[in-house]
């Protein structure tokens, strides 16, 4: 994986989790936009969207986005199990994966968190992101489209890191290259 790729889901990461003061001011600075519009277009869209709002309406963005439709929920491997015994299985997995791939993620951050995946994503080998891809790629397209039902400002970020999960399972050597740096 390029360097390039490496930050484009470590940027698409980031501009995933719950927006907090320090997210908020680094997209609001012109250099953070310049650098997302070459490595992925939507993400400099997003991080437009997200920096002309004060950080309580980009707070409620997202939990109009996320949180009041279990449909958009960034928890994917709930998508795949539900409530049923076998989620506490598929994430006891995730961590198995992370820790084969020498990935170690923050206490308290549940494995299928998709800000925390593409993280791993950036760092991980080959094998460990197309096994990662495989299995959540099609869950992270149908958060997508759900989240699009929305029309949120989430709503091209969100595309942008499905085609990244989907090329991640296709092709995990050159999974990003093709599409976000269009």
């Amino acid at each position: 994986m390029t360097e390039e790729q490496c930050l484009a889901l470590t940027a698409l990461s980031a501009l995933l989790r719950y927006p907090d003061e320090q997210l908020h001011n680094f997209v609001r600075e012109d250099d953070t936009v310049h650098m997302l519009a070459e490595l992925c277009p939507e993400a400099a869209v997003f991080a437009q969207a997200l920096g002309a709002t004060d950080i309580v309406t980009a707070q409620q963005a997202y939990v109009q986005a996320f949180d009041m439709d279990a449909g958009c929920s960034l928890h994917l491997a709930w998508h795949v199990y539900g409530d049923s015994p076998c989620l506490g299985r598929g994430l006891a997995a995730l961590l198995e994966l992370y820790s084969d791939a020498g990935f170690q993620p923050l206490p308290g951050e549940t494995p299928d968190s998709l800000p925390l995946m593409l993280q791993f994503m950036a760092q991980a080998p080959a094998w460990a992101r197309e096994i990662l891809s495989g299995k959540f790629a099609p869950v992270a397209e149908k958060v997508a489209k759900n989240t699009a039902k929305h029309d949120t400002i989430y709503t091209p970020l969100m595309r942008a890191v499905a085609r990244c999960m989907v090329m991640g399972a296709a092709s995990p050597e050159n999974a990003i290259s093709e599409e976000v740096q269009a």
